[in-house]
């Protein structure tokens, strides 16, 4: 199995993001098991990677929506 690439972290980034903003609890965290760690990303990636910058994004777009 080949670790992901940039451009497949991207999109799972964004899917992961998008799952995090539309509050669907059960489909984020099985994109980090089935699109991330099953395809070859390393476990220490994830954090790093995908859950930390997603979650400054929900912090920034949760400021914009308040006007912040």
């Amino acid at each position: 199995m080949l670790p992901q690439t940039e451009p497949s972290l991207t999109t799972l980034r964004e899917r992961y993001l998008d799952a995090q903003l539309a509050g669907n609890r059960k489909e984020a965290p099985r994109l980090l098991v089935d699109e991330g760690l099953l395809r070859g990303v390393p476990l220490q990636v994830l954090p790093l990677e995908i859950i930390r910058r997603d979650a400054r994004e929900l912090v920034a777009s949760a400021c914009r929506a308040l006007g912040v």
